[in-house]
């Protein structure tokens, strides 16, 4: 009988212990054995759950029996069936995702893993980040991922750069990705660009200057059309999704991270010495037998020929000082978590003079959600100012004579070369400040266990107000031209508002998740350029008021519409096969009635053949195996607005009335640009995952070209919006190779991507009668090289020989034009070691590319404007000389001169633009933790880092980007040291 008892009190302990059961347990790192804070602890049957805190621990009510899920953005998932027989605590160990298959991937509107994506995506973690002292985060990413090119306009702080995904698909619409903040869109397009008046030394701003790379969690590039197509018509171009980091559950903490360090210009060009430059320059003149005045050769009978100056280490030779701080507090329990960070970055300049960029600002994360995880919340916060002190372009005097003086004998500015004289280039001050506030605030509620509501509203703002002096002592007195400053104000905000539907449903053996939602956005443009003169008291050159007049005032304003609805559908069978559908509509007001509407999609399906039981008997080897294909197509409506519009602006006044003339000719008609893409890829893991290689072949074609097509003069008018019947095509291959060489005590990560790329212009029906028949050639790249074939120096006089394409016995441009170079790029990539041994981490990164260029063009002694390069020291002299370099022949020598043509339009100048990067390379130490706590703090580490410290390339001193950007400041070499603490 006790029996009996004893045994039914047993069946209901048991049975309520299956009802449910707090379950205590802890997440570990299953290397390092250390707790792993911020984990996510849910249940599989009803999504409830908690967060470790910083100890690793956790504690959960189960119903028994059940599956936990214990995921982290940084850990491999696992789940694991929890029963009353478990001991506890439960420990559970995570393997650090690294590039395993099981690693988050963020994707349009959601999230997903590695092994279960079907689309092109490549991250960059926030870590890499970490390890460049950038000032641009973009710069961060060059190198990093296949299929995407950066590209450096300009060294200088502030300066812009360029992302390229997969190639160029528009002839003038734009190639400019979309960028996307926390669920944010962020403006691209530097604000000041175009506005010649306020483009000062750095160039064009890039407005990703104001993103503090700190802040980023990781950056994810969206590539094929399975990934872009839920942007549908601003994803032609690709997307860059960048997530700013977000609290954590635990205990608070508090991260410092500081360092101060040098950058200095990279490689120069070799340019002519004194004693070179002129015996050259006498030379020309013998040759052209023209006698050396104070008109044509001040350079040989005014300047002193005796004193000399290197032009290119005065403008180029400064050491930029740089200083950088983030500090941060981050913590929180199982429901609400919270990060308020702050950042100051100051650096001087490798110019001349009294310049410098600052750059200030905070950013703040807030989550909560309920005991349930039903109702929760998250706001994202980042505001940004800087400001950029520095003159207008100076990297134009690199090139000046060595004998040019800055003053004449009297004291006075030599304005022998009219406007180029350094020192009243640097009496311009200009300033830049920039502000840039972007937030964003997420809502959710879960209706149903399967059906999930969640409404994301977000702000942007981005201001930039620039101003530069002319003081009169800075002018050429011989022009007349009065003092004055310049005035320029653009700004550029936007409101988003996107309510999503998110269900999840297992039918049969398989997951169906369903997304559907809409998206509103409404952004406003404006920009001001005011140029104030006559001050009779230059004191007040800062105040507008001041001024005795305006000489102009270029004013504009664009509003911008955008609406659309967007879905998807997947289905993972059996976590085999998963098929992808994306659709989206969007309405776009640059675009006229009738015209504003269009629909993308794409759809993406994936076979991972290695859960197969044939692969798992016969391929043994193969731990991961997937096939992916992707096929849409995505939009591009990167015009300018109001294009399908008449518009008019004020005119003279006749009889006290002011008439208006039109600026613009209507055309409602043009359409949305579109871009096919197609892409099949394969991914593979073997030795135990330990070696991953995948690759991918890709093809788009970008067809109904918007343009601004150019209008004969007589037109009244310079161009109009129009779609041309033209179709680019870009198509190439990604490879990307990733290996834990050594997996121990000592550990060595080996990542390798490269991208075999193609660019082609595959039809323009009548392009011989356009006027981009002069530009582009059908059946090759938009970026072919076109000019006159250099056929070398005449040994009998030194003088240039060219093709004469079409046998009329005269060289003339351009009926004897054709393509002599190609500045596409052919291949890139980049290759990351990474060696950690105990507390040590080693990481050394290189970039690698192969195109073609334009060196400088080179004159033997033709102007006292300008020095050559040392190029021409290979100059014809003799009748009989075999060489590639004219005589040298001065601007006055007319007939000399024009028998040479112009060696800048011919292929004399194009060159190889290769080059091999040693882009970066970090060293820290991480103190051991009983080392820290002794110092009285949690953690400690210490690092140096070194960017862009040397590059081979060929035999152009010049650095190879500039070969391919046109000039300016090259990238700066950097290197810092600093350290991060934790309390």
């Amino acid at each position: 009988m006790k029996t009996c008892i004893a045994a039914l009190l047993l069946l209901c302990a048991y049975g309520r212990l299956q009802a449910q059961q707090v379950l205590k347990g802890k997440v570990i790192n299953a290397i390092t054995s250390e707790p792993v804070a911020g984990a996510s602890v849910s249940l599989e049957s009803t999504k409830q759950g908690t967060v470790t805190n910083a100890d690793g621990a956790f504690t959960l009510t189960v119903p028994i029996p059940d599956t936990l899920v214990v995921s982290h953005i940084n850990f491999i998932t696992q789940r694991i069936a929890v029963n009353p027989l478990h001991l506890q605590p439960l420990l559970v160990e995570v393997e650090e995702a690294g590039h395993q298959q099981d690693e988050v991937v963020i994707i349009g509107y959601g999230t997903t893993s590695k092994r279960f994506n079907t689309g092109s995506v490549s991250t960059v973690t926030g870590k890499i980040i970490s390890q460049q002292p950038v000032t641009n985060v973009l710069a961060a990413i060059q190198g990093r991922a296949p299929g995407v090119f950066v590209s450096t306009q300009n060294g200088l702080p502030g300066g812009n750069i360029t992302v390229q995904v997969r190639g160029k698909n528009s002839i003038d619409a734009g190639n400019n990705p979309l960028y996307v903040i926390d669920g944010v869109p962020f403006i691209s397009v530097p604000l000041n660009n175009g506005k010649a008046d306020i483009e000062f030394a750095s160039g064009p701003i890039s407005p990703l200057n104001s993103i503090n790379p700190a802040d980023i969690e990781s950056i994810t590039i969206l590539k094929d059309a399975d990934a872009t197509a839920i942007y549908g018509s601003r994803g032609a171009n690709g997307v860059v999704l960048i997530t700013t980091k977000k609290g954590e559950a635990g205990a608070t903490k508090t991260t410092v991270n500081f360092y101060d360090g040098i950058s200095k210009a990279t490689d120069r060009s070799q340019l002519l010495t004194l004693p070179q430059y002129l015996m050259i320059r006498r030379e020309a003149f013998a040759n052209d037998s023209t006698p050396p005045d104070v008109y044509n050769a001040p350079d040989l009978v005014v300047w002193d020929t005796a004193k000399s100056t290197n032009w290119q280490q005065y403008i180029l030779g400064g050491t930029d000082h740089v200083q950088n701080i983030n500090a941060g507090i981050s913590g929180g329990n199982d429901m609400t978590s919270f990060l308020i960070g702050g950042n100051y970055r100051h650096e001087t300049s490798i110019l001349p003079g009294e310049q410098y960029y600052s750059r200030g600002g905070a950013h703040i994360n807030i989550s909560h959600h309920d005991k349930n995880n039903r109702t929760g919340l998250s706001f994202t916060a980042s505001y940004t100012g800087d400001k950029n002190v520095q003159p207008p372009p100076m990297d134009g005097y690199t090139m000046l004579p060595p004998d040019f003086p800055m003053y004449n004998p009297d004291g006075k500015l030599n304005w022998d070369l009219f406007t180029l004289n350094p020192s009243a280039t640097l009496m311009q001050p200009a300033e830049s400040k920039t502000t840039t506030l972007t937030s964003n605030l997420v809502v959710y509620y879960a209706i149903t266990k399967a059906l999930k509501l969640t409404v994301s509203g977000g702000y942007t703002s981005t201001e930039l107000k620039q101003y530069a002096i002319q003081p009169l002592a800075s002018l050429n007195p011989l022009f007349g031209e009065p003092n004055g400053a310049i005035s320029g104000n653009t700004a550029y905000e936007a409101v988003i508002a996107e309510p999503q539907l998110n269900y999840e449903k297992q039918i049969g053996a398989g997951k169906l998740t369903v997304l559907a939602g809409g998206s509103w956005q409404n952004s406003n443009s404006t920009a001001t350029v005011i140029h104030a003169i006559n001050y009779s008291n230059e004191a007040l050159l800062y105040s507008l008021g001041a001024a005795g007049g305006i000489d102009y005032i270029n004013d504009s304003y664009t509003n911008y519409k955008y609406v659309s609805g967007f879905g998807r559908v997947n289905y993972n069978l059996l976590q085999r096969y998963i098929l992808n559908i994306d659709f989206r509509r969007d309405g776009s007001s640059r675009f006229g009635p009738g015209r504003q509407y269009g629909n993308f999609g794409a759809a993406g399906a994936a076979w991972l053949f290695s859960e197969t039981q044939w692969a798992k008997s016969r391929l043994p080897w193969l731990n991961y195996g997937k096939l992916r294909a992707s096929y849409g197509i995505t939009g591009n409506d990167g015009i300018q607005d109001y294009q399908y519009m008449s518009s008019y602006r004020p005119g003279v006044s006749y009889a006290g009335v002011t008439t208006i003339y039109p600026v613009r000719i209507a055309n409602p008609d043009y359409e949305w640009e579109t871009n096919k893409k197609t892409e099949i890829a394969l991914e593979t893991g073997v030795l135990h995952n330990r070696v991953r290689i995948n690759a991918g072949w890709y093809s788009n074609r970008s067809s109904n070209q918007l343009v601004q097509y150019p209008l004969a003069s007589q037109a009244g008018f310079n161009s109009y919006e129009y779609n041309l019947p033209a179709i680019i095509e870009n198509k190439g291959w990604e490879f990307e190779l990733s290996s834990d060489n050594i997996k121990s005590r000592l550990n060595w990560t080996t990542n390798v991507n490269l991208t075999v790329a193609g660019n082609k212009l595959v039809s323009f029906p009548g392009i011989e009668k356009t006027s981009y028949a002069s530009r582009y050639v059908v059946g090759q790249s938009l970026d072919v090289i076109k000019g006159f074939r250099f056929l070398g120096i005449d040994p009998a006089n030194g003088v240039a020989k060219y093709e004469d394409v079409n046998k009329d016995g005269v060289i003339s441009a351009p009926a004897d034009y054709v393509v002599t170079g190609n500045q596409s790029l052919a291949f890139y990539g980049g290759i990351d070691n990474s060696f950690t041994y105990q507390g040590f981490e080693l990481s050394i990164f290189l970039q690698f590319v192969k195109q073609e260029g334009l060196r400088p063009s080179f004159a033997p002694g033709f102007d006292y404007a300008s020095n050559d390069n040392a190029i021409v020291l290979n100059r014809w002299q003799n009748p009989g000389d075999i060489t590639n370099v004219p005589r040298a022949a001065t601007v006055y020598g007319t007939e000399a001169w024009n028998a040479n043509l112009d060696l800048s339009t011919s292929s004399a100048i194009v060159t190889d633009a290769s080059y091999c990067r040693f882009k970066t390379v970090s060293f820290s130490y991480q103190l051991t933790p009983s080392t820290s706590k002794k110092i009285g703090m949690k953690q400690a580490r210490v690092f140096v880092q070194a960017e862009n410290l040397f590059t081979i390339s060929g035999k152009e001193r010049t650095d190879p980007e500039l070969l391919t950007t046109g000039g300016g400041i090259p990238p700066l070499h950097s290197y810092v040291a600093g350290i991060e603490i934790t309390f």
